[in-house]
């Protein structure tokens, strides 16, 4: 009798966490609405949640990038954006950013390596940022 309500509370503490965890998307999805509310540090903590998730996961790392330099977090912004073209070579919208975030620190030359990857990959409205490059 015993063992058999410790399976039965096995199976409902299983069933529970099933049906209450989410995936590395829904907390990105979450991260992205709680960014657009201007509630930066609840959208941290759920890009966060998503590489903890998902290691791999590039569009975490490029909205936590693109928030930490919302917060005016630079080096943060930049080690996030390069976690996320490591993690997908062909994401042309975290090279691009990455671009904009040297240009704003002024860094010419990466900024315009990054550009001209965006392009390469056919990310659009990108020619007046690669324009100043040439």
């Amino acid at each position: 009798m015993k063992s058999t309500h410790f399976i039965i509370l096995v199976l409902i503490t299983f069933v529970f966490i099933s049906c209450n965890s989410k995936t590395a998307e829904e907390y990105v999805f979450e991260g992205i609405k709680k960014s657009k509310g201007n509630d930066l540090k609840g959208a941290l903590k759920m890009f966060d949640k998503a590489i903890e998730i998902n290691p791999a996961y590039a569009e975490a790392y490029k909205q936590r990038g693109c928030t930490k330099f919302n917060m005016k977090d630079v080096k943060g912004s930049i080690a996030d954006l390069t976690e996320a073209v490591r993690a997908d070579e062909k994401y042309a919208e975290a090279y691009y950013n990455r671009g904009t975030v040297y240009e704003y620190l002024h860094d010419m030359e990466n900024a315009c390596k990054d550009f001209k990857k965006a392009k390469e990959l056919n990310y659009p409205n990108i020619d007046e940022s690669y324009r100043m490059c040439r």
